[in-house]
């Protein structure tokens, strides 16, 4: 019993049975959260999480890279560039794949 308490809260604490999101793949849902203008570095890291690559101070990367059975899924590039005041500048998205859906509205 006392085994089964502590499996069960392991799984529920690591998400068992969840595909969870691979790092750096956004949902649109997490892109058309931020606003040129007006969202900020700890803005876009609260809703994005660590960029996995930096170009410099302002210039951040985020890549989602899903293989399957051989095949590319995803591979989507989101970069973000932001002013001299760390305030939003830019959001481009490259969506490539098989897997790859189209940028959102709400950042074009």
């Amino acid at each position: 019993m006392r085994r089964s308490l502590v499996a069960a809260l392991l799984c529920g604490l690591a998400a068992c049975g969840e595909d969870p999101q691979p790092p750096g793949c956004i949902t649109d849902a997490q892109l058309c959260q931020l606003r040129k203008g007006t969202s900020t570095k700890a803005d876009v890291m609260a809703t994005l999480g660590k960029a996995q690559m930096f170009l410099g101070p302002d210039d951040w990367l985020y890549v989602c890279q899903q293989i399957s059975g051989g095949t590319i899924v995803h591979n989507d590039i989101t970069s973000v560039t932001f002013d001299d005041k760390g305030v939003l500048e830019q959001l481009e998205v490259l969506r490539q794949g098989s897997g790859a859906t189209p940028t959102p509205d709400c950042i074009k």
